[in-house]
Order: structure tokens, then sequence, then C-alpha cells
């Protein structure tokens, strides 16, 4: 018995014969290409136009004046909701929701949040409309303020601009493809956020004395008001000097932190010594100790660390006390290095 099959493309109705093979039937189908004339200069806009413009297969969908470069970049209708025109290459995040549209406000390097979830618009919107931002893929327009290969980020200072000096919240969100003032080029390609002055450590000098009790005293602190670059600073103590050398700036942003800590000590009194990570001077519970105790040993070293497991601020100390199992006993710093790593975003 022969089956009714349409030729794709055709649209002439045919009757072809239906090879049996067993209990699979098959059915020959002719088909036929697609070829889309090469377009000299984009055509005038019509909702669902396809056409090929030479190099990439483009789209107009419901915005006028736009169209998607089929499978090379993703796009996303935002919403204008910053109150004043968005232009071409203004870095923008989601804030919200608007008429079932996300709702997008100028992203600015100032804070994780600002900065997070940042796409970069790709052709001007006014206020209040609904326009399309790039969340992968090529842009183009001005880029001759950067050179070619730059990595461009989102500002601290002015909301809403990329740059490709490094800022210290960093988010890397695209690369600069080709620099001219007319036909430039980007690659869209966000990353997430990270804070580069979050990482870094500080180091103990050697040879500072102070003394340990059986309570948990402070040894040192490393807070947002005194990490600072390249510089000497005097952070107090039970025995001067109690001077370490910092590197990176700050604690620039919020998040959860990776705080390593390692320590080599001579004492004339061959006790027990522990050392354990304080946040806001309260105990983490991780602790570490040195055990000078046995054949008059006077000299030891130990190292650890510890992933915070509550939200570290900005302007929380993080600090390192040390404690003995017995009476008051001196002790000597040979070396320590203490680490802080951001290694997640709020």
């Amino acid at each position: 018995m022969g089956q009714r099959v349409i030729h794709v493309g055709s649209g002439i109705p045919d009757l072809q014969e239906v090879t049996d093979i067993g209990n699979i039937t098959t059915n020959e189908i002719e088909s036929k290409s697609l070829i889309l004339t090469e377009q000299v200069s984009d055509p005038a806009y019509a909702a669902g136009k396809f056409f090929f413009d030479g190099i990439d297969f483009r789209l107009y969908d419901n915005i006028s004046g736009t169209s998607i470069s089929v499978g090379k970049e993703q796009v996303v209708d935002v919403y204008n909701d910053t109150g004043g025109l968005l232009t071409n290459f203004t870095v923008v995040r989601f804030s919200g929701v608007v008429g079932g549209i996300p709702s997008v406000q100028l992203a600015q390097a100032n804070s994780v949040i600002n900065a997070s979830g940042a796409v970069i618009m790709t052709h001007d919107v006014l206020a209040g409309e609904v326009g399309k931002a790039t969340t992968f893929g090529l842009a183009g327009g001005d880029t001759s303020m950067w050179g070619e290969e730059d990595l461009l980020v989102i500002d601290t200072a002015i909301a809403g601009l990329l740059t490709n000096i490094e800022q210290p919240i960093l988010s890397p969100i695209a690369r600069v493809l080709v620099s001219d003032p007319v036909d430039g080029v980007i690659l869209i390609s966000p990353k997430g956020v990270q804070n580069i002055t979050a990482i870094g450590q500080a180091t103990h000098e050697a040879g500072a004395t102070f003394d340990v009790t059986t309570t948990p005293q402070q040894l040192d602190v490393y807070s947002n008001a005194t990490f600072q670059k390249n510089v000497t600073i005097d952070l107090g103590g039970t025995v001067a000097p109690y001077t370490v050398f910092m590197n990176p700036s700050s604690i620039g942003a919020s998040g959860y932190y990776r705080v390593s800590f390692s320590i080599s000590v001579t004492s004339t009194d061959n006790n027990l010594y522990s050392f354990e990570i304080y946040r806001n001077g309260a105990p983490s519970g991780l602790v570490t100790s040195i055990d000078l105790r046995n054949n008059n040993i006077d000299a030891g070293s130990t190292s650890f660390s510890a992933i915070t497991q509550n939200i570290v601020l900005d302007t929380d100390e993080i600090e390192m006390y040390a404690y003995t199992n017995a009476g008051t006993q001196t002790l000597t710093i040979d070396s320590a290095i203490f680490s802080i790593e951001r290694i997640g975003t709020v």
C-alpha cells in the first residue's frame, strides 16, 4: 500500500511507495537547501525577518533597530530602570522585574553586589523602554580608548563605565578585539566577581617576643584598617615590636575567606603552645599546636588553614590568638606568615 508523502520545499503532493524492512518503515523525502542572498546593507526592519549579511545569519525579533547574530551571541531583553539613556557599551546589572522583563541599573565595582550579574548594552535605550543587553558575543562601536587585547572590567568610580585598568573589586567582562573609533569590536564574556586586593599575606617581624598565658590572647590583628600595600605598620602588642609587612591593600569586599597561618617559634620554657584563628574576638574552634615539652625541645613550627563558615565583612578583624597549657611563658617568633584569600562572594 502506497503512502502519501509531501516533498519538502516543493509544495507539490506526490505518491511514493513505502519500503518495508522488517518492522521499520522508511519514506523517501526530497530535501531542499535554504540559500539566502547576501545583503549589501541591512534590510528594512520587520519582526521575524531572517537574512545573511555576508558574515552572520541575522534575525530581527521584537525590538526595532536591533538584530541577533544567530548561533554567535546571547542576548536578553532588559527594561531600562536607570532613569536615563543607556548607550552602547554601558555596563548594567539586573535589579528586578518589570512586566516580566528583567530591569537593570548601572553596574559599578564599588561593591560586590553592584558588580555582580553584569551585562553590556549594545545599543541605545531610552529610560523606561525595553532594549537588548549582550551576555556573550561580539559587539561593535568606539573602542579607540582601549588597546587591542585589553581586558575590560567594571569601573569603581563611575557607574556603568568599562575600563582597562584593574579595580579593587575585579569583574572581567569583555576583551578588545579591534581598537577603532568607528569599527571597534569587543568580545563580551563576563566572569565572576573577584576581589584581588584580598589575596595576600602579612609577615611578622622575626625575633619579636611576648608572654603567653593559659588564656587565649591576641597575637596579631589583620583587618580592613591594617591591610595596606607595601608599607610597614605597627600593630602594637604586649612586647614590641609587632611589625608586619602588608601586601595587598585591603579586604575590599565581604565574602568567604580562606585564612592560613604558618609559624616558627623559640622558647626557653618547654611547653605546649596553641594557636587559633579568631574573628572579631570570637574563636573559630580550629586549633593547631607546637609541642616543645619532649626532650628539651626549644624550637618548633606549625601551619594550618581554615575556611570561614560565616560571611566575613570588610570591616571584620581576622586575628590569631595564642595560649599555653601552663603558667606564663615567654615565646619568640622566629617567623610567621599570615595569609588571607577571598574564595567566595556573598
